[in-house]
């Protein structure tokens, strides 16, 4: 990496060149989920402070799963507040990049399973989808000619099947918590370093 330069800095310029190209299509994918409303009312991201919740660490520990469905929902509200923060700022540079969320729904994966008590999990395998079917919304958002040809339906926006785009809560869309956390972000990462 040259002097001068940072980690967080390398990714993005690479892209905004290839946007620049003719006959380009940049598009950059964030997983979140409708499940961003079961953040905590009370995290602003205001602070550093606010990207940490302890919660629990204890896959057993069954009277806390309150705690991780919180949690779970605070990293998702704030991956659709990323999104669409990233896409204010791309087309305030009119960089030729499109930035989607995406909800892929309830996927039989073992990360997707890993909240629930082994005893669901056979149930749980037979009502979620697989994890091919899963992938189906990321592959579009990444992919589909729809997202190309009609950007303005899927800039910043959550996606949660082909083609279906969802409002996300009222938090999601708040444009001033979203450039919080974007401020909040870079400070964490440069007290590690990035």
């Amino acid at each position: 990496m040259p002097p001068g330069t940072s980690r967080d800095n390398c990714l993005l310029p690479l892209l905004k060149a290839t946007a620049s190209t003719t006959g380009s299509d940049v598009r950059i994918v964030t997983i979140s989920s409708v499940a961003e409303k079961f953040a905590p009312r009370h995290n602003a991201f205001a602070t550093t402070k606010d990207l940490s919740d302890p919660g629990t660490t204890d896959p057993n520990d069954y009277t806390s799963r309150k705690t991780v469905f919180s949690r779970y929902g605070a990293s998702k509200l704030a991956n659709l507040l990323f999104t669409r923060e990233l896409q204010r700022r791309l087309d305030e540079e009119d960089a030729n990049i499109m930035a989607l969320a995406v909800d892929p729904g309830p996927v039989a994966t073992d990360g997707g399973m890993g909240v629930f008590p082994g005893f669901l999990k056979p149930v749980l395998k037979l009502v979620m989808k697989s994890p091919e079917r899963g992938a189906l919304t990321q592959l579009y958002c990444a992919t589909a000619k729809e997202v190309a040809n009609e950007p303005e339906n899927y800039k910043g926006r959550l996606l949660t099947a082909p083609g279906k785009t969802n409002m996300g809560s009222d938090r999601s869309r708040n444009s001033e918590l979203a450039r919080s956390l974007w401020r909040i972000t870079e400070e964490a990462l440069r007290t590690v370093g990035i």
